[in-house]
């Protein structure tokens, strides 16, 4: 199977995000202090991540595929619905409308690829797919701004 273009680009900030990780865990305040809601989103995320890569990486169709499909949908799930029991001081943000989408595409996917009417169904079901993990290293790219939680750690160890 021919690798997807996109690999490489998702691979790179994988790598970046585990060389920035033990700085911004070593300015984090303990795990215990971390609010419940933020503890199960972070926890939700790095599951849906190790799922989609390894999902990017191996054979599709497979019992294997399915399953950790199923792990990565019921992951980016919890990581959406998550996403509004943490709120900044303005309320609801426009990240919240990001859950959202996320939510009806991952319905929009499995609707998709459980009809049973030709290729266009897998093809359909990996564009939605592939667009909720595209979200979601997006979100995780911007959860390293200064002004997010997981930036302010960043910040901190290495300033």
């Amino acid at each position: 199977m021919k690798p997807m273009p996109t690999r490489r680009g998702i691979a790179s900030a994988v790598a970046i995000a585990a060389c920035l990780a033990p700085a911004a865990a070593h300015a984090a305040p303990a795990w215990h202090e971390i609010e419940p809601a933020i503890r199960v989103h972070i926890v939700a995320a790095l599951l849906a991540l190790s799922a989609g890569l390894a999902l990017l990486a191996i054979r599709r169709g497979t019992p294997l595929h399915r399953w950790l499909g199923r792990t990565y949908a019921c992951a980016m799930l919890l990581v959406a619905a998550g996403s509004f029991w943490i709120r900044g001081p303005g309320g609801f943000s426009w990240i919240h409308a990001l859950s959202v989408f996320t939510i009806v595409s991952i319905a929009v996917a499995w609707f998709t690829i459980r009809r049973r009417n030709g290729p266009r169904r897998v093809r359909a079901h990996a564009a939605w797919m592939i667009g909720t993990f595209v979200g979601l290293v997006s979100a995780g790219a911007f959860t390293l701004a200064p002004q997010r939680i997981i930036g302010q750690w960043l910040v901190a160890a290495l300033g």
